[in-house]
């Protein structure tokens, strides 16, 4: 079966002159205490069961108004709507679970559920996450809509990646010393809103990345390999129908 080898190559840098001088430490403005109050719903370390439960979501919405000659025109869309939670528990576990809606057109409220997984976190270095989980491939898919600093991912991307971003699976990840890694395996069936029907194989997922910031004396400095590969399966609408694809990308700040 032919396989497809693509590489994707983006950075986003911005240099100063100088480095910035280190700043003191602050007191939380009236605002962050506010914030912190809403979203931060309970914590107690002493607690042997639950740890703490944060209240998780983002709200995005474009809005477009053009004022010409020629008529005016002014458009506003709700473009993500998603809330959950993140809870801690026994000290070493988190559970998140969030969903999506839309209340702009209201058929169907319920989009889809997003995260529903169950990690294991004592070890800094080695992670194992298992559910449905956001999967980091290429810049653009390891880059969260919350952090886009567009309205959304670049159609190069789309063509190679898949626009799902969560699915489901089970995946090994960590930090050591300058070292980051992912390993995951994952559905790549028939997509549905919730965890898909399991029926179009699994693919494989490798990500390995170096940080290099102090290599080039910047402020953050990444550069990271991904590798998926997968049996294409025409009952597969999770994810692109390629055998093989990889992506090389680098990021400076």
């Amino acid at each position: 079966m032919a396989g497809a080898l693509i590489g994707l190559f983006s950075a986003v840098a911005s240099a100063q002159s100088q480095s910035p001088e280190p700043q003191p430490a602050s007191t939380p403005s009236t605002y962050d205490r506010i914030w912190n109050g809403v979203t931060n719903w309970y914590e107690n370390k002493s607690n042997p069961a639950v740890q703490r439960i944060v209240f998780t979501g983002r709200f995005q919405q474009d809005f477009a108004a053009v004022d010409a000659d020629q008529g005016d025109h002014g458009e506003s869309n709700v473009r993500r709507v998603r809330f959950g939670s993140r809870v801690t528990l026994f000290n070493d576990y988190l559970v998140h679970v969030e969903v999506e809606i839309n209340p702009q057109e209201h058929d169907p409220l319920y989009r889809k559920l997003t995260d529903a997984y169950a990690a294991w976190q004592k070890y800094r270095n080695a992670v194992i996450t298992v559910g449905k989980q956001s999967v980091p491939f290429t810049q653009d898919g390891a880059t969260s809509s919350k952090e886009l600093l567009t309205i959304d991912r670049s159609n190069l991307a789309n063509n190679i990646w898949f626009t799902e971003e969560y699915m489901p699976g089970v995946s090994l990840s960590g930090r050591a010393s300058r070292w980051n890694y992912r390993a995951g395996l994952y559905t790549s069936g028939e997509a549905t809103r919730e965890f898909g029907r399991f029926n179009g194989g699994v693919f494989t997922l490798f990500v390995v990345g170096y940080d290099l910031a102090k290599t080039v004396h910047a402020k953050g400095a990444t550069l990271t390999g991904d590798y998926l590969y997968q049996e294409p399966d025409e009952r597969n609408t999770f994810t692109k129908p390629f055998e093989h694809v990889g992506s090389l990308h680098f990021s400076v700040e």
